[in-house]
């Protein structure tokens, strides 16, 4: 899955760059493969993932596993110029499937009310499928939950995640909570609610959570919260935050991060490549070519 993912994403920008059509032809061969051919296409659903032989056939946390597709839909519409008619009517039919199915069945319901990061991935990879098949609830939905029940749930006044800092991994976790939130950011703000600048009454908000990770990037010898248990030395990398928050704040600080730290896909270590979902910001950027 993700290497199309990153196949198409790469070809998708190839494609925005040049105006070859051969991305895009290869592109939407890679799609109509995985998606829409009956011999070949994935289901919408996840109902065994995560399985655990002799215990379970599925579990709800199994949705995390699709994050790793939050990149495609914004890969999908740089390419729509020259997607066939039923290619990206096809594609939009099958997230909205899976949005349904994110939604309804138990294993959706039980990774959205999870209290750490699990529940964030979920509103993000709802808020990118519902934009890109243009499911406006689902969309104010995800928004009411970032203001009312995520932040609250989840950040504490200094701007830390002290969830995900009583793990076994709390600096991974801690950037990787802040990654997803991210994408909350980048794909629902709009003129009437700019979520990067949303803050609850006590001052939590994007700011302060970038204003409490920002030390422990530029210089990791700071960390106070412990050691992670495994890949400790493998981060920071070049993740999507700094970039979109970075972009969101003209902030430099944040800009000059992303430019020098090493990129997540070429690192040997699987935990910081699945860890780092979008490997395709610029896609998401529409004033970036």
């Amino acid at each position: 899955m993700t290497e199309m993912k990153d196949g198409v994403c790469d070809l998708a920008s190839g494609y925005r760059l040049t105006k070859n059509s051969d991305y895009a032809k290869k592109a939407e061969e890679l799609l109509i493969h995985f998606f829409l051919k009956e011999e070949t296409k994935m289901n919408p659903s996840l109902c065994y993932a995560q399985a655990i032989p002799g215990i379970c056939s599925g579990r709800g946390i199994g949705l995390i596993d699709t994050i790793h597709l939050i990149d495609l839909p914004f890969g999908i519409e740089a390419l729509r110029p020259v997607l066939q008619d039923w290619v990206y009517d096809g594609l939009r039919n099958w997230f909205s499937d899976y949005l349904n199915w994110m939604i309804t069945h138990e294993y959706g319901v039980a990774e959205r009310n999870e209290p750490n990061n699990h529940s964030v991935c979920w509103y993000a990879q709802a808020a990118v499928f519902a934009k890109f098949t243009e499911n406006v609830q689902v969309l104010q939905e995800c928004k009411e939950a970032f203001c009312e029940r995520l932040l609250t749930e989840q950040m504490g006044t200094d701007g830390s995640f002290p969830l995900e800092l009583g793990r076994t991994k709390p600096y991974n976790y801690s950037l990787f909570i802040m990654e997803i939130f991210s994408y909350l950011c980048q794909v629902l703000s709009d003129d009437e609610l700019n979520l990067w600048e949303f803050s609850l009454a006590d001052g939590r908000g994007m700011k302060k959570g970038l204003d409490f990770l920002l030390p422990f990037l530029e210089d990791k010898k700071k960390w106070c919260y412990g050691e992670d248990v495994e890949w400790f030395d493998a981060f920071p990398v070049q993740t999507s935050f700094l970039l979109f928050g970075g972009k969101a704040y003209q902030e430099e600080r944040l800009l000059n991060l992303w430019e020098n730290l090493p990129e997540a896909r070429a690192s040997h270590v699987e935990e910081v490549r699945r860890n780092t979902p979008a490997k395709h910001p610029y896609l998401w950027m529409d004033d970036v070519e």
